[in-house]
C-alpha cells in the first residue's frame, strides 16, 4: 500500500481514527488498558500513514522496519 496518501484521504482517515477513539471513549465496557492499546494503535497507523506533500521531492519514502 502507498504510504503517502493525499490530502482528503489522509483527513478521512485521521477522522475515522478520531470517531473510533471518541466512539470507544464513550464505551463504559472497555477497559483503560484497552484504551490505551487501541489509542496507541490508532496512533501506530496513523504514523505509518504521511500525507503526500510531506514527501520530499526526488526521494524514496521511509521503508516500513
Amino acid at each position: 500500500m502507498n504510504e503517502y496518501l493525499y490530502y482528503d484521504e489522509f483527513r478521512a482517515r485521521q477522522a475515522d481514527a478520531e470517531r473510533t477513539l471518541r466512539r470507544e471513549a464513550e464505551a463504559p465496557e472497555v477497559t483503560r488498558r484497552d484504551r490505551r492499546a487501541r489509542r496507541r494503535e490508532a496512533t501506530r497507523r496513523r504514523r505509518a500513514v504521511r500525507p503526500a506533500w510531506e514527501l520530499p521531492a526526488g526521494l524514496i519514502p521511509p521503508q516500513p522496519r
